[in-house]
């Protein structure tokens, strides 16, 4: 499956850019980057992690992750990925400094099949004709609140402690496997779909109307435009976001 891809980061307000990338077997951490390649037939895997833990530890982890999956996701199966992330945590906990942590959000895309996978309020996206759906699934204290239908999205945007997440890789979540399972979904890759991997540091500053209404109709092409929208809002934290576009 052909597709092109845009990937785009800032470091935002921050002192230090603890977001990574992963971008096919690219890894990016910088101040500022953006830029785009186009990808044949093969597998296709793209990750945002968003790393908290304070000086250093965040940017340690977010990167840990990005490459421990790089290296070793060799087959995308929905089973692989699961167990892989089961595995980098258990060696987050020896390697890492005990704090320390990172949200993950990707997909995985072999033949015609596209594996969507997150832990933690890193979010998948998918844009088409008929709208934006955000399908990947946070678990953070804020979407609890949306799935008790105590709340509603409206109102999540604005909570004011909608920053509280409660599952993610690292060894600040040590406790939290078992109690919350890696989202995983597939589904089947069609060519109307583009799909957008980000940090909350853009969500947290667009709604998904926003979102929608820049990007649309050609979200490739308007990758750019949504990282200068972002630029003239007011940026609370590092900012990421990765757009793939399938070619027929």
């Amino acid at each position: 499956m052909k597709a092109k891809i845009f990937y785009s980061m800032t470091i935002g307000p921050r002192s230090q850019q603890e977001d990574c990338l992963l971008v096919g077997d690219k890894i990016f951490q910088d101040i500022d980057i953006e830029g785009e390649i186009e990808s044949e037939e093969g597998n296709i895997l793209l990750t945002v992690c968003d790393g908290m833990g304070g000086y250093e530890a965040g940017e340690k982890n977010s990167k840990f992750v990005c490459e421990q999956l790089k290296e070793k996701l060799n087959v995308f199966s929905t089973k692989n990925i699961k167990n892989l992330l089961y595995s980098i945590q258990a060696l987050s906990i020896d390697l890492l400094p005990p704090q320390s942590g990172t949200t993950v959000a990707g997909i995985a895309i072999s033949n015609n099949n596209i594996i969507i996978f997150n832990a933690g309020d890193s979010r998948v996206y998918k844009l088409n004709q008929k709208g934006i759906q955000y399908i990947s699934h946070d678990h953070s204290f804020v979407q609890q609140l949306i799935d008790q239908k105590m709340i509603n999205e409206e109102q999540a945007f604005s909570h004011p402690h909608k920053n509280i997440i409660n599952f993610g890789v690292g060894p600040a979540f040590v406790n939290h496997w078992g109690r919350y399972e890696i989202n995983c979904i597939e589904e089947e890759v069609i060519t109307d779909n583009a799909y957008l991997i980000c940090s909350d540091g853009l969500n947290t500053v667009l709604k998904n109307n926003e979102i929608y209404n820049i990007l649309m109709p050609d979200p490739f092409e308007n990758g750019r435009l949504l990282m200068k929208n972002l630029k003239q809002k007011e940026l609370r934290d590092n900012t990421s976001f990765i757009l793939i576009k399938f070619l027929p």
